[in-house]
């Protein structure tokens, strides 16, 4: 090999923040440790996901230029009410898992991020939560060109062993690595808001409370919460905006703006470069719901409100089968489904308190919805088929359809569903994933999904 190789030594940059300051026209752009203040052009354009305008500026360190690009933004809180630049802000958003099985990671170019960006945006899309990770920078560059808010999060999911505030590492490690985040990826604009991780256990209210009230002292120049969580976790009255993963069964919708004055973050559709998803949390886990999706070939991700749709169907269905089955032949799914719950209490146990009668309540009727984590247990299971079956082998009168499934009596009025347990159970989940897509502008998409 013929050539030249220079190595040069230099600083490390750890730390590149922007704080501008548009009434005095200057912006503070911070180094490491070192703050310069430069001057910003006259009527500068501020940048929001309309126009994605941004300012390079560069930096002396040390003797060292470092080049700094960055947009002009402003959020904030008024009420009820999220302020970008002094204007209403609307999130319509989804939930990125970290979903990329032929690589096992994040892309890390540029090129990548776009084309997923753009795929988002052309489903009118603005916003992308990070699933309890961060994503690295050539995804916050490709926002901050396309304008999207993004919400990163801490790498935390500690409901699983590890607990916040009960003397362990992730106490400390948690909001260390936030700040880490902030200092490397804080000159941002598409960075706007940021969670500390998704659903903990332990003391969790009060540790995130903390965790806000620092982290804004650290950096004010964007929105905290304390955790991504499902609609059975406590509302942390600490946090400036709430995440509420699809809120199950709370009727909430885009734009919500929910209990206590805070804004509910609601999920839409996951794009990617191979077409539509739908994803909120990882819901899969009904018995026929994976059926269903490999009869029409569907791709459909843990829809928010599935698998309560799939749980109220199948309940809808046994309170039928108590009135047209004799006692000694009923599948009693109920009771099977409370009997595997009670044998295997580590997916519910930990979020269900009060006493007993209240936990059987919980159990069944609860919103967070711990009970479809048992849908695939083979008990579970049989007691379905034996449901289903039942119900096939009478006729149910049109009557008491109309008391337990009234929307799927309509259609069976109408004749555009079968009076078969099975389907009445699948169209229940139909129903709800009409609600995204009618959200989201792919209401057509039905007749095609889960019809045709």
């Amino acid at each position: 090999m013929v050539g030249r190789i220079e190595l040069q030594a230099g600083p490390v940059i750890w730390r590149k923040r922007v704080v501008p300051h548009l009434g005095d026209r200057y912006v503070e752009i911070t180094i490491n440790d070192e703050t310069s203040r430069l001057p910003l052009p006259e009527n500068p354009v501020l940048w929001d996901e309309f126009h994605p305008q941004l300012y390079r500026y560069s930096v002396d360190y040390h003797g060292m230029p470092v080049e700094v690009t960055f947009g002009l933004r402003d959020i904030r809180v008024e009420g009820s009410q999220l302020l970008l630049n002094g204007k209403p802000l609307f999130l319509r958003g989804t939930v990125e898992n970290c979903c990329f099985p032929e690589t096992g990671y994040p892309p890390t170019d540029e090129e990548a991020w776009t084309a997923i960006f753009r795929k988002c945006k052309d489903y009118g899309l603005n916003h992308i939560r990070f699933h309890s990770y961060c994503p690295p920078d050539a995804a916050f560059t490709a926002a901050d060109k396309l304008g999207l808010y993004l919400q990163p999060e801490g790498p935390s999911w500690p409901n699983h062993g590890v607990r916040l505030r009960q003397g362990q590492v992730i106490d400390q490690y948690l909001l260390e690595e936030s700040k880490r985040i902030i200092d490397t990826y804080g000159h941002h604009p598409s960075f706007i808001m940021m969670a500390a991780g998704n659903e903990p256990a332990g003391d969790w209210v009060n540790y995130c409370n903390d965790w806000v009230k620092e982290m804004k002292r650290y950096d004010p120049s964007r929105l905290y919460c304390g955790a991504s969580v499902g609609g059975g976790w406590a509302w942390d009255d600490g946090s400036e905006y709430h995440v509420k993963g699809g809120a199950r069964g709370l009727d909430m919708r885009l734009g919500y703006v929910g209990p206590i004055g805070t804004l509910v973050w609601a999920v839409g559709p996951v794009v990617n470069q191979e077409g539509l998803r739908f994803a909120a949390e990882t819901d899969h886990y009904s018995y026929g719901f994976d059926q269903i999706l490999a009869q029409t070939g569907a791709t459909v991700y843990g829809i928010t409100d599935s698998t309560n749709a799939m749980r109220e169907g199948l309940f809808a269905l046994s309170y039928m089968e108590r009135e047209l089955i004799p006692e000694e032949k009923q599948a009693k799914f109920l009771e099977v489904l409370d009997r595997v719950m009670l044998e295997n209490p580590g997916n519910w146990e930990v979020y269900y308190k009060g006493s007993e009668e209240e936990k059987a309540q919980k159990r069944k009727f609860s919103l967070s919805d711990r009970c479809r984590y048992y849908f695939a247990h083979p008990d579970v299971q049989a007691a379905i088929v034996k449901l289903c079956e039942n119900l096939d082998s009478v006729h149910i009168p049109l009557g008491l359809l109309h008391q337990f499934m009234p929307t799927q009596y309509i259609k069976v009025r109408d004749g555009r569903l079968p009076l078969k347990a099975y389907e009445l159970a699948k169209d229940k989940v139909t129903e709800a994933v009409e609600e995204y897509n009618y959200a989201t502008k792919y209401n057509y998409m039905i007749s095609s999904v889960f019809v045709g």
